[in-house]
């Protein structure tokens, strides 16, 4: 089997590496396949063509996360083979990397109440770079690097996930608008990780394969073998292309192509983006 990991993040959101730096981790680690999907941002794929000239042995997909709410739901949907070079996407984009930016400055405040002495250049200075989408990971990086937490997973589970301190939840934009957006741009809408998002609402599945829904994220690092078993029926009995990926972004317990699938569903993806 030649092994595609489709779920990566780089430097251009919350990833600690750059694209050019995943291609090499990724034949280190004998991927034959990737998927860049930063979040809410196309701006890690402008050297997507000179990366592919580069790396020859290595097929590298342009994607996108776009993160967005349904009732009581987080839910994410993955965008591949988009067309990331139109102008409208771009503006579409740029306008939720602006609602991050104040959902950080929001968390900063929350943060300094409570009596860490964080700012907004502190985020920038373990960002690397001042453009593209910034999240909570960048927020954890700091506090490690202040000195609060040793790990950014403990900077997490202390204050930063939802329902802790200084959580401050996104602009809520719907699923189905992200499937719109990533149908408009020519790309296939896949649900990411749902074992992890779905909290046992499988109802809204059915509901985003009527509004255009064309994957299912089945290999993911925190499915379960019932998990696994349960998505793939599904993606069978309503056609779904079956994705999977480590979700990569380079922090604590990461590792690149720990979740995967055959490099054939790129393939598959690209002959649906004909259709």
């Amino acid at each position: 089997m030649k092994k595609a990991d489709l779920h990566i993040h780089t430097t251009a959101s919350d990833g600690f590496f750059s694209a050019e730096e995943i291609c090499e981790k990724a034949l280190e680690v004998e991927l034959a396949g990737i998927a860049i999907t930063d979040h809410d941002t196309i701006d890690g794929l402008g050297e997507n063509e000179l990366l592919q000239k580069k790396f020859k042995g290595l097929k590298i997909v342009p994607g996108i996360e776009i993160g967005s709410y349904w009732m009581d739901l987080d839910l994410h949907i993955l965008g591949y083979n988009i067309n990331y070079k139109l102008s409208w996407l771009r503006d579409y984009l740029h306008s939720l990397q602006k609602s991050r930016i104040e959902r950080i400055e929001k968390i900063i405040s929350k943060l300094n109440k409570l009596g860490y002495k964080i700012s907004f250049s502190d985020i920038i200075a373990v960002k690397g770079e001042t453009n593209g989408s910034i999240g909570r990971p960048h927020v954890a990086k700091a506090l490690v690097s202040r000195g609060y937490f040793p790990s950014s997973n403990e900077a997490f589970s202390s204050l930063l996930d939802v329902g802790k301190l200084a959580y401050v939840p996104r602009k809520k934009i719907t699923p189905f608008e992200a499937i719109e957006v990533i149908l408009k741009a020519g790309g296939i809408p896949v649900l990411a990780h749902p074992g992890l998002s779905l909290k046992g609402s499988y109802e809204i599945i059915f509901e985003l394969i009527r509004g255009g829904l064309l994957g299912i994220e089945v290999y993911y690092p925190e499915h379960s073998l019932d998990d696994i078993r349960f998505y793939n029926e599904l993606a069978e009995q309503y056609n779904l292309i079956v994705t999977g990926g480590s979700d990569f972004h380079g922090y604590e317990g990461d590792r690149l192509g720990k979740s995967f699938v055959d490099i054939s569903v790129i393939l598959q993806i690209y002959e649906k983006t004909k259709d």
